[in-house]
């Protein structure tokens, strides 16, 4: 027997877009699927007159229907009972599934469960994703301060690091400057004044010439030793010069180092915000706030229990194993009196 094989045609899409629009999620994402399947049937031009004189939809509620099909249908087509990629957004409107596709695809469903959205107001939703993409832009801020601060700070580190260790390269050098010209100086001053003075046949023109010789290799050898003194002035205070630019360049160091902590403690405060923010969330949902309280109570009156049993003297083993068989239901047990 040969198995006949239904043609779909565009009035058949058409009555089916029709029969679907209800509120429901799950009915919007057929009619979106509907609204691909009929685009690619229609020549270029003519989808926009369909929708207008066949199914009565803009042009961007069609866009927005087969944006919701696109994101959160499944690939299976069905007339009825319609299939959703997680039934997480079964019992979504309109108007929030509109809003969940502002935010990133892989974090919906957890978006949704984590705050309650079925049963938030459509403005406390846009709150929610207000607060939740600030914190991430706060986060994304943080983090890209403290690389920009790291990059920054591990560059002038270096900088400083390589100066610091040049400098003492330096003093090491005038070091060995200043001990070669104190052990001149002081091989100078030792040295007799050797002169070498021709004879002479009168005795005072020769004491007159060796006096002369004298005095002028006196004079050579001051001249000499105060060269050498000045070398020596000049090169300690070079060394002093440098000993200050080492120490500058290591509190330069060490405020680069102050710096970046603080940027990452900026980063770490920014990522606590962004925890409480995302606890704020959750406790604004009313289910979360109402067991809050209701957990509040439950602990403060177990607390007075547990007191009143301690004083209860001979009747306390009863009241204990009441309040054992109390938890016991609590964790799914069978209470027992």
């Amino acid at each position: 027997m040969t198995e006949i094989t239904q043609v779909r045609t565009i009035e058949t899409v058409t009555g089916e877009i029709k029969a679907l629009q209800r509120s429901t999620l799950a009915c919007i994402i057929e009619i979106g699927r509907r609204l691909c399947e009929a685009k690619d049937m229609l020549q270029h031009g003519e989808f926009g007159k369909w929708l207008e004189t066949e199914v009565d939809f803009s042009t961007a509620t069609a866009d927005n229907y087969m944006k919701l099909f696109q994101r959160f249908g499944t690939a299976q087509s069905s007339l009825f009972g319609a299939e959703l990629n997680s039934q997480t957004f079964v019992n979504l409107s309109y108007s929030k599934a509109l809003r969940l596709l502002a935010v990133p695809e892989e974090e919906q469903e957890a978006f949704v469960k984590e705050n309650n959205v079925e049963h938030l107001s459509t403005r406390e939703m846009d709150e929610l994703i207000k607060q939740r993409d600030a914190a991430i832009k706060a986060k994304d801020k943080a983090e890209e301060q403290l690389r920009q601060a790291d990059e920054g700070s591990a560059l002038a580190l270096g900088e400083v690091q390589d100066k610091v260790g040049k400098l003492r390269e330096a003093a090491k050098e005038k070091d060995d400057r200043i001990r070669e010209l104190t052990e001149k100086l002081a091989e100078m001053k030792a040295e007799p004044i050797d002169v070498i003075v021709a004879p002479e046949p009168d005795p005072e023109k020769l004491a007159e010439a060796i006096g002369k010789a004298r005095a002028e290799a006196a004079a050579e050898k001051q001249k000499e030793i105060d060269k050498v003194e000045k070398d020596l002035k000049a090169a300690v205070k070079e060394k002093s010069a440098l000993l200050t630019a080492k120490e500058l360049a290591e509190r330069n160091m060490k405020n680069a180092q102050e710096e970046l902590a603080a940027e990452r403690e900026k980063t770490a405060a920014a990522e606590r915000k962004a925890a409480e923010l995302r606890k704020a969330q959750a406790m604004s949902d009313p289910v979360v706030t109402e067991f809050g309280v209701i957990f509040g109570e439950v602990q403060t009156k177990l607390k007075r229990l547990k007191e009143l049993t301690k004083n209860a003297g001979e009747n306390a083993p009863r009241l204990e194993a009441a309040l054992a068989a109390m938890l016991k239901a609590f964790e799914g047990g069978e209470a027992t009196a």
